[in-house]
C-alpha cells in the first residue's frame, strides 16, 4: 500500500522539532507499507536548508530508514513576514507540480494543517490520484489563533479559515486529531464523529533506549559546569503561544530565593530576543539560552536534567484537549514535569508525573521543593514512563491507523 503524506514542516531526527511523520511512517515501514513524505526543504526550526544544498536543485528525493523523502526547494526567512509567506506559497506550487508528475498512484494521502495551503493541496491530488483522502487537523485552525487572541473571529482571514476547515471535514475520508476532545468539536460543525480518527503525538522509545551522545561541547557544560545544579529544561518554539514569560519570572523568584535549580531553554522563536533581553535586563545568571538542538540528541540532553518545563496560556483551546511534542519526550526520559497554568487539563494528569503551579512564584516553590527530593522525582518520572509507554508509543499508535487503513481500503 503506498501512503503519500504533505507535511510542509516534515524532518527527520538529524534537524531540530517535531519527528511525528518520520516516527509515524518508520513504524508503517515496518509494516510493510510504501510511505512518501513530502516536505520542504528549508528547516522552519534550524531556520536553515540543509536538505538541498545546490541552489539550482528544486526537488531532491532521498530515502531514509525507507521512507521516500521529497525535499522540495523553499525561499528562506526568519521571522513572519512575507518572506515566510513566500516559503508557504512556493512548497504548495512546487509540491503541487511534483506529485502530478510522479507516476505512481498512491492509496492513501494525508493532507497534514500545519498550514492550510498543506492540507488543501493533500485534497487536490487525492481527487488527481483518485486516492483517499485523510485530512490530518494538528491544531483546530482557526479556533487555535482565535483562543490564543491572536485574531479576532470576525477577521475576514478567520472566515476564510473557517470555510476552509469545514470544507476538509466534508471532503476527507478521514479526519485526523490529536486530541481527543477535539471529536467533540467536529461534532458541533456537523461533522459525524465516525469520520475521526484520534492520533496524538506519541514517541519513539527506541530512540530514548539507544540515546546519542551530546557533541562534546553541550555535554562538557551541562554535566560538569552546571552538575552542582538542579537543571529545569524547556525545549521548543519561542513563541507568543509557547508563553516562556512566566518561566523567566520564575527564574526572578528562584533567584532571590538564591536557589540552585537553572532553567534551560532549547530552541528558537520570534520571542526569544524579547526573552534574551529581559533575562539581561534582570540579571538573570539562573537562565541560559541555547540554540535548537537536533531531535537525535534530545534523549541525551534531557537524561542530563532533572524536570521539564511546560507553560500553557488560559485558553479556551485547550478544553479540547493536548499534545506537546515536547511532553512526550520529557516523559520518556523519566523526568516530571513542572506545568504553569490557571487551568488544569485532564489529559496531563493522567500521566502521574506532573506538578501544576498557577504562577511563578507557585512554579519557583515547586521547583525548590523538587531539587530537594530526588526519591520524589524519580517516582514522578517512572508514573510517566509507564504511562507513556502503554498509550503514547509510535508502534501502538501506527496500528490505529493501520487498523483504519485496512478497513476503508478493503
Amino acid at each position: 500500500m503506498n501512503i503519500w503524506i504533505f507535511n510542509h514542516y516534515a524532518i527527520t531526527p538529524k534537524s531540530s522539532g517535531g519527528t511525528r511523520h518520520f516516527d509515524l511512517a518508520k513504524e508503517l515501514v515496518s509494516k510493510n507499507y510504501n510511505v512518501k513524505i513530502f516536505a520542504s526543504s528549508f528547516e522552519h526550526h534550524g531556520a536553515a536548508d540543509t536538505n538541498i544544498i545546490n541552489p539550482k536543485e528544486k526537488v531532491r528525493i532521498e530515502s531514509i530508514d525507507d521512507i521516500e523523502f521529497v525535499w522540495i526547494k523553499t525561499c528562506q526567512y526568519k521571522k513572519n513576514d512575507f518572506k515566510r509567506v513566500w516559503n508557504i506559497l512556493g512548497y504548495t506550487f512546487r509540491a503541487f507540480l511534483t506529485a502530478i508528475k510522479t507516476k505512481e498512484k498512491p492509496d492513501v494521502i494525508i493532507g497534514s494543517l500545519m498550514h492550510p495551503p498543506a492540507a488543501l493541496l493533500g485534497y487536490i491530488i487525492s481527487k488527481m490520484k483518485g486516492s483517499k483522502f485523510y485530512f490530518e487537523e494538528r491544531d483546530l485552525w482557526p479556533q487555535t489563533l482565535i483562543d490564543l487572541g491572536k485574531v479576532s473571529k470576525r477577521n475576514p482571514i478567520v472566515k476564510l479559515l473557517s470555510w476552509l476547515e469545514i470544507f476538509l471535514y466534508k471532503k476527507s475520508d478521514r479526519i485526523i486529531i490529536l486530541f481527543k476532545n477535539a471529536v467533540n468539536y467536529i461534532e458541533g460543525k456537523g461533522i459525524s464523529k465516525e469520520k475521526v480518527l484520534v492520533l496524538p503525538n506519541g514517541v519513539d522509545i527506541k530512540r530514548f533506549d539507544n540515546a546519542k551522545e551530546l557533541p562534546n561541547d553541550l555535554d562538557e557544560f551541562i554535566n560538569s559546569k552546571l552538575k552542582d545544579h538542579f537543571k529545569a529544561i524547556y525545549i521548543g518554539s519561542h513563541g507568543m503561544s509557547d508563553n516562556l514569560k512566566p518561566l523567566l519570572l520564575t527564574a526572578k523568584e528562584l533567584k532571590e530565593n538564591n536557589s540552585k535549580v537553572c532553567l534551560l531553554f532549547f530552541g528558537k522563536g520570534p520571542e526569544k530576543e524579547r526573552l534574551i533581553k529581559f533575562k539581561e535586563e534582570e540579571k538573570l545568571e539562573n537562565v541560559i539560552f541555547f540554540p535548537s538542538v537536533a531531535k537525535e540528541y534530545i534523549p541525551k540532553l534531557l537524561e542530563s536534567c532533572d524536570v521539564g518545563l511546560l507553560s500553557m496560556h488560559n485558553a479556551e483551546l485547550y478544553k479540547w484537549g493536548m499534545s506537546f511534542n515536547k511532553m512526550y519526550d520529557y516523559t520518556a526520559a523519566e523526568l516530571p514535569i513542572v506545568v504553569n497554568s490557571t487551568m488544569k487539563v485532564g489529559d496531563l494528569d493522567d500521566f502521574g508525573s506532573i506538578v501544576w503551579a498557577q504562577n511563578p512564584v507557585e512554579m519557583a516553590e515547586s521547583l525548590d521543593s523538587l531539587s530537594l527530593n530526588k526519591s520524589l522525582c524519580e517516582k514522578l518520572g517512572a508514573n510517566g514512563k509507564r504511562y507513556l509507554e502503554k498509550n503514547f508509543n509510535w508502534e501502538m499508535l501506527s496500528q490505529k491507523l493501520v487498523t483504519v487503513l485496512e478497513q476503508d481500503l478493503k
